[in-house]
């Protein structure tokens, strides 16, 4: 026994020693006991700063999407801790977080102390530095393994009595995921872990965009008690205040926070270096969804992308509502274009959305990219990358219909419908250029779709910009596009023929997956939107109806 007592006084010597050094020290700390009253340890201690002060935290949450920290919301974690003790929690890794918290933000703490856990441990000396911490920091790591180790233990137990006295506490990744209402281990979703009244309901997930995460916390909710879901990008932070407003934080304004109700309305936050709210969950899930012409930014490959929106007054986030992207040409705007081009009154009539992104100005005009970055483009912008974001972005605020993704556009952006149908098969259903070419001199190794696709076609024949013949060496004929797009669908090599006036309707039928390639020929046609009637309908209506059917 005495033996025992001598081995406990120096243990408690050296901490105390390392705590009041100031400097960093670590400690690997091995089974203290006697004979069969052994307790196991079984963590490492990194300490850095001076031994325990008692201050008054602020309290609040900060949580982290994974990948390096935000270093403003870090500080904004630091400051709530009152000049405390800080304690990191973690199941793998070593002391990264100590000089970065003790020095590198600049705000002034007392000391940090991180704990690696190996194994299990209920310590005392780890329960007595969570009981005295004025800020507690969860890395990132494997969520179940936190789980497992400190489940129904003094260390969650020591956890909670923290919470209770208004420490501040945060997390990143696994860190992040620990926080919710239901937790997903890896495994399985189960219940509350922290008991933190903010977040009833809630579930977390991380890298979120990166990883394509947003069908998998649709799928958490469904299968699980909670009916919010909050999705953090990397490198992105969210802070909640003790009255449960958040901000979002991240050095990248593309970084966003998703959120996800029970009714599958995903709605994201964007970021800021400084700070983007405060906001309140009722903030992000108004009673209803505003519909008519919206204008709206995001930020994309570091610009500032814009678009119009138009949400019909049918629209039912409850269902899966198709979307319709009409791109103007070269010079274009879209808040004229969408006076030329004006789906409006169908998309209210037939229940879809219908969207007119714009393109950035390159030299004289404005232009899209048709061709992958490094490509033969006029200007370096990754066009072809900006689709698939905005259809992602817009995906996560409406409930979008992926099997129902039209393309249409308007010279240059009717080369780029061709351009989508190729370079984002996966995202396009089908698409009908209007006075455009397809801007490939062979389509049979240069596009690449990745499903048969219907096309509709309009082109005049006496079109001064995009000849009907093509442009050698860029741009292929209209019959060569016609010609690929058949035998690339499986159609009937035998087109149906119908003439009305000067406009020539060819439609090759029986594609693969119903498949159809319809070619409307305007002779003496010149470089138009055209404003045609065929059999009594509009342009704009032989549109719809080819896209609905198809």
């Amino acid at each position: 026994m005495g033996a025992f007592i001598i081995r406990v006084i120096f243990l408690f010597l050296l901490i105390f020693i390392t705590s009041c050094s100031g400097d960093n020290s670590t400690q690997s700390v091995e089974d203290v006991g006697d004979g069969d009253n052994i307790e196991p340890i079984n963590y490492t201690l990194h300490s850095t700063g001076n031994s325990n002060i008692n201050t008054t935290p602020y309290g609040g949450i900060v949580l982290m999407g994974g990948s390096s920290e935000d270093d403003n919301a870090m500080r904004w974690f630091l400051n709530r801790a009152s000049g405390g003790d800080i304690v990191v929690l973690r199941t793998s890794g070593a002391d990264g977080y100590n000089q970065y918290m003790y020095k590198d933000l600049g705000v002034a703490v007392n000391s940090v102390n991180t704990i690696v856990f190996t194994e299990p441990s209920e310590h005392y000396n780890i329960i007595s530095l969570i009981n005295n911490a004025e800020g507690i920091w969860f890395a990132g790591g494997d969520q179940s393994t936190y789980i497992n180790y400190w489940n129904n233990s003094a260390i969650q137990q020591a956890i909670k009595n923290a919470i209770s006295r208004n420490v501040v506490i945060g997390g990143t990744s696994a860190g992040m995921a620990i926080f919710g209402d239901c937790v997903w281990t890896g495994e399985e979703i189960i219940g509350d872990f922290l008991d933190i009244p903010m977040f009833d309901g809630i579930i977390f997930d991380t890298h979120f965009s990166e990883r394509n995460r947003l069908e998998r916390l649709k799928g958490f909710i469904n299968s699980s008690p909670c009916d919010i879901g909050i999705g953090a990008d990397e490198t992105t932070a969210i802070t909640f205040d003790t009255d449960s407003l958040f901000t979002v934080y991240a050095s990248s304004n593309e970084k966003k926070v998703t959120f996800i109700n029970s009714e599958m309305s995903a709605q994201q936050v964007d970021s800021s270096p400084t700070g983007n709210g405060p906001f309140s969950i009722d903030d992000v899930f108004p009673s209803s969804i505003p519909t008519g012409l919206i204008s709206k930014t995001m930020m994309y490959d570091s610009e500032t992308r814009e678009y119009l929106i138009y949400i019909p007054s049918s629209y039912d986030h409850n269902s899966p509502t198709p979307i319709l992207f009409a791109f103007h040409g070269f010079g274009g705007y879209n808040q004229y274009f969408i006076n030329t081009a004006d789906f409006r009154t169908l998309a209210d009539q037939f229940n879809f959305i219908a969207v007119y992104p714009q393109g950035l100005v390159c030299g004289d005009g404005t232009t899209w990219n048709t061709h992958p970055p490094g490509g033969d483009n006029k200007c370096s912008q990754d066009d072809i990358g900006f689709f698939g974001a905005l259809l992602y972005e817009i995906s996560g605020n409406y409930n979008i219909d992926a099997s129902k993704v039209f393309l249409t556009g308007y010279s240059n952006g009717a080369d780029f419908s061709y351009s989508m149908a190729c370079y984002q098969s996966s995202l396009v259903t089908s698409i009908a250029p209007v006075s455009g070419l397809m801007p490939m001199v062979d389509a049979s190794s240069e596009c690449q779709p990745s499903h048969a696709t219907s096309v509709m076609i309009f082109n005049g024949t006496n079109d001064y910009s995009r000849p009907y013949n093509g442009i050698a060496g860029y741009m292929m004929s209209v019959d060569q596009t016609v010609a690929y797009w058949s035998q690339y669908n499986n159609t009937d090599s035998s087109p149906q023929t119908n003439i009305v006036g000067d406009i020539e309707n060819y439609t090759y039928l029986n594609g693969d997956n119903n498949t159809t390639v319809d070619l409307f020929k305007i002779v003496n046609g010149d470089h138009y939107w055209f404003n045609l009637s065929y059999n009594g309908n509009s342009m704009e209506e032989l549109m719809w109806n080819f896209f609905s059917s198809n």
